[in-house]
């Protein structure tokens, strides 16, 4: 039996600039590409936190309806990157946004009467740490305690 040799002992140099070439292009296409996937997934982090303390609020309009204590009320922590809801004066939630996201500025604490009115009309704005432009603005409004988005 004849042995085999082999000429082509790897890849040449040609092969090789073919190779680092087409990885470069890949690579000019794709960085600008996740820019802007990580600023809409920044975004839609904003979006959930904003969501989830428009339900907040509501859930506690709708148990303030029904709390005779008068202790139901939403507080901020004291760092700005989160907030607490009491139940009757008991913690029923506590709730902190995710990484990069705070409240822009501090707000007393939120109760609602009886009749679902709240203490005070309540700006809040969630802003994003690594991209300025993101934010999230709510409002809940003074006589029916609507949250309105903007």
């Amino acid at each position: 039996m004849a042995a085999v040799t082999l000429k082509n002992k790897g890849f040449g140099l040609a092969e090789f600039l073919a190779a680092v070439g087409l990885t470069a292009m890949a690579a000019a296409f794709l960085v600008p590409a996740y820019g802007g996937v990580q600023k809409y997934l920044l975004k839609m982090q904003a979006e959930r936190a904003a969501q989830c303390l428009a339900g907040d609020i509501a859930a506690l309009q709708q148990y303030s309806f029904y709390d005779m204590s008068g202790k139901s009320r939403l507080e901020m922590d004291a760092d700005k990157g989160g907030y607490r809801i009491y139940y009757g004066g008991k913690l029923a939630v506590l709730r902190k946004l995710e990484n990069g996201l705070y409240f822009d500025q501090h707000f007393n604490a939120l109760k609602f009467s009886g009749e679902g009115a709240p203490s005070a009309a309540n700006n809040y704005i969630i802003k994003c740490r690594q991209d300025r432009t993101i934010s999230k603005w709510l409002q809940v409004q003074p006589v029916t305690g609507r949250v309105v988005f903007k």
